[in-house]
């Protein structure tokens, strides 16, 4: 039995008695500004939400999980940078923009209504400068230990004055999500998502490797 697998058990028990909030897909993009010009890269990620019971030690309540890839930017320098969901912040990142900034102030923390209108009314929003994603980047590929993250302040220090993002922003998309990474990532399957010290690699696929 594959012992990375056990944990899944507890979880997949108390979503089968979660009421289903519904889903959207939404396409993420990042804007890179490069000595060779713009740089981008996009991918899709699924915001799914559940109505989940108190279930001993876990809270209940409206929660929303992630599920896809997050997008990568090829740099001229021979860097990637992978984009994550959210920056120091926390949760005031991509996700946060496309799900709560058009909400009326009642329906806050109201995934049900922000994921029934978003399916009605299909929108884009651009990330404000200030909730911009941290990135991170490996020194090399085939390194797992080589991961660095940056803040997006960080970038232009790192790299130098011209690297910066120029915008990142989300659209509701029928596409579905796609696993992307592992075209640059060929050990990104292998990674333990519920292990703390990869922190950093589980947050760029969220919901495991199916």
């Amino acid at each position: 039995m594959n012992r990375r697998l056990l944990p899944l058990a507890p979880i997949i028990a108390l979503m089968s008695s979660c009421s289903d909030l519904g889903s959207v897909n939404f396409r993420y993009t990042v804007e890179v500004s490069t000595p060779d010009g713009l740089r981008s890269g996009s991918s899709v990620m699924n915001i799914h939400g559940y109505n989940i019971p108190v279930h001993e030690n876990i809270d209940g309540g409206q929660k929303i999980y992630l599920t896809g890839d997050v997008p990568f930017v090829d740099l001229p320098n021979g860097i990637t940078l992978f984009a994550l969901v959210s920056g120091q912040s926390g949760n005031s990142g991509p996700l946060h923009t496309l799900i709560w900034s058009q909400r009326p102030l009642h329906s806050l923390g109201d995934p049900k209504t922000a994921i029934s209108d978003l399916k009605a009314r299909p929108v884009c929003k651009l990330v404000e400068p200030k909730k911009h994603p941290d990135l991170i980047y490996f020194s090399d590929i085939n390194n797992r230990k080589s991961v660095k993250r940056l803040s997006s302040e960080e970038l232009k220090n790192e790299f130098g004055g011209v690297y910066k993002i120029r915008r990142a922003y989300v659209c509701t998309t029928s596409d579905k999500p796609q696993k992307s990474i592992d075209k640059k990532i060929p050990w990104m399957d292998d990674v333990d998502q519920f292990d703390p010290v990869n922190t950093e690699l589980a947050n760029l696929r969220y919901g495991g490797r199916n």
